[in-house]
């Protein structure tokens, strides 16, 4: 049986978005939400700001053969420019 993958990209309020899927479907998120901040520290990395410690990296929701995973994308793009300056 096939299965899908579903990557969901949200402009910074994926949280407030998986909140809202959870009240209508109900159930629960499978292992948590993980932030940016759960990630440990890199010496290639430059620092995380504050403001974005917070934001969703990963949330797991579904069954065996349906999977969402959702991010706050503008995020990532943002901090991969900021990389690829130094």
């Amino acid at each position: 049986m096939a299965t899908v993958n579903a990557y969901l990209n949200f402009p910074g309020n994926c949280e407030e978005a998986f909140n809202f899927y959870k009240s209508v479907f109900g159930g629960e998120f499978q292992g948590g939400i993980m932030r940016f901040r759960d990630v440990p520290p890199s010496d290639n990395v430059p620092p995380m700001p504050e403001d974005t410690k917070n934001m969703v990296m990963h949330v797991l929701r579904g069954s065996y053969r349906q999977i969402w995973r959702p991010l706050d994308v503008q995020l990532c793009r943002e901090r991969n420019r900021s990389i690829k300056k130094h």
